[in-house]
């Protein structure tokens, strides 16, 4: 049984959480996969588009540092207001070129649930911390 590489192309480009930037000039262009795209109730165009009330400038560093280091690993989280409120992913650039256009793109893991329990982790932490600071006095 052969391995099919168009049709798992496809399905990559269909059901991964992936996007691709690009710069032509100076007009910014950012497009996603239709399974990122359904987290969205807006048009995404551009990194602002995509992170919305979570704006930060990690996204724009780390497509600066894939760029100036195109075979380096780059990875990093970020969070973006949903359809389902605040999930955060985990991303992973890569860059090519083509036509004499380099893009850059990330695959993208949802982290939403491993982000929440860490965040109660935290706080479990510092509540038990405090409630032993507390006994001490």
């Amino acid at each position: 049984m052969g391995f099919d590489r168009n049709r798992f192309a496809l399905e990559i480009m269909d059901k991964a959480l992936w996007w691709r930037w690009s710069v032509d000039n100076t007009h910014e262009k950012l497009v996603l996969s239709d399974a990122f795209l359904a987290f969205f109730v807006r048009s995404i165009d551009c990194i602002e588009d995509l992170t919305g009330a979570y704006s930060s400038p990690i996204l724009k560093i780390k497509i600066e540092e894939i760029l100036a280091s195109p075979y380096s690993d780059v990875r990093f989280s970020a969070s973006y207001e949903t359809v389902s409120g605040k999930k955060s992913f985990q991303h992973r650039l890569n860059s090519y070129e083509e036509n004499g256009v380099r893009y850059v793109w990330a695959n993208c893991i949802d982290i939403t649930e491993r982000t929440n329990l860490e965040r109660e982790f935290v706080d479990t932490q510092r509540d038990s911390s405090l409630g032993q600071l507390y006994e001490k006095q």
